[in-house]
């Protein structure tokens, strides 16, 4: 992957432990809650999510993206996709956004081929993920919609529309921007886990120093703290963050316990937008983009129906 693209993320989606490095089998139930800012956000679903369902999600955020920039992709909750998301109790946003793709695209996208096996790959991350509940808490309002809704058209054909805070960092409401091109160039899940995170905790130029064992949550899920897997963990997460340390723009350092992690490098076309702690960009980004945007709508097509898509992934 010679390119170096981006994608815009919800840095509050992003720095938990939700995408895990898993063992092959069976997974566990999927329940994370973690606080953010006077609440909290918790992700609920019948099944664990893996790196590579984080992939294919970063996939969709990378279409969803480009659909937005050249066709304002917008749906409302009088659209019938909106039923999609299956909000619950408060709706924090009444509008988001949408995306025609294919399974074959998103699999290119997260560097897979095209096979029959990526393809399922592809189907199966998308139903855990369109099973995902987000639920956010903020002071006494409480509100949850799925983090993905979809429908299908035909085999490999889909639409998706985003959880509405997915929805909010595209429009450059409050974003962190994850480099594919970097995530591309780590082999291991604990490093593609840990690089996710990192890059939404770690704006540019800055630093963040923390005891190795607290960087497990964010690969497993939970943390160990003594025995054969504790130091099996730490072994792997070294060699994770070593290699995160070799990538353009990140630093790594290590005494004894703690690590250093630090993003010294300002890129070219970066600018902080100090007051909100919102990063957004110049030049040929998001901010550029927007003033393209026009009003037109894409139809959706009349092959496209809401289905049973359970026999797909028997």
């Amino acid at each position: 992957m010679s390119e170096r693209r981006e994608i815009m993320h919800d840095p509050a989606m992003g720095m938990h432990g939700v995408f895990l490095s898993l063992k092959r089998g069976p997974r566990k139930k999927l329940d994370v809650e973690r606080k953010w800012k006077d609440g909290s956000i918790q992700w609920r679903g019948p099944d664990q999510l893996g790196v590579g369902d984080q992939s294919v999600l970063f996939a969709v955020l990378e279409v969803a993206a480009e659909q937005f920039r050249e066709q304002h992709t917008k749906v409302d909750s009088d659209d019938g996709l909106w039923e999609l998301l299956r909000h619950e109790q408060h709706q924090f946003r009444s509008d988001t956004v949408r995306i025609r793709t294919s399974y074959t695209r998103l699999a290119r996208k997260c560097g897979w081929g095209d096979s029959g096996w990526d393809i399922a790959r592809v189907g199966k991350s998308l139903k855990r993920l369109a099973e995902t509940t987000v639920w956010l808490r903020a002071g006494e309002i409480v509100g949850g919609s799925r983090l993905l809704g979809w429908t299908i058209g035909n085999e490999r054909e889909v639409v998706l529309v985003l959880n509405w805070r997915f929805a909010e960092a595209l429009q450059g409401k409050q974003f962190s921007k994850v480099s594919m091109f970097e995530r591309f160039q780590l082999a291991s899940e604990p490093a593609q886990a840990l690089h996710a995170v990192l890059t939404s905790k770690i704006n540019p130029t800055k630093a963040m120093k923390v005891h190795l064992d607290g960087l497990q949550s964010y690969v497993w899920g939970d943390v160990t703290s003594a025995g054969d897997v504790a130091r099996a963990r730490r072994s792997r997460l070294r060699a994770a963050l070593t290699d995160i340390g070799k990538l353009d723009g990140w630093s790594v350092k290590f005494d004894g316990p703690l690590v250093q992690v630090a993003r010294p490098t300002r890129r070219v076309g970066y600018w902080k937008h100090v007051a909100s702690g919102v990063e957004r960009t110049r030049d040929n980004d998001a901010v550029a983009d927007n003033r393209k945007l026009t009003s037109a709508q894409e139809s959706l097509g009349s092959d496209f129906q809401k289905v049973d898509v359970s026999g797909l992934f028997a």
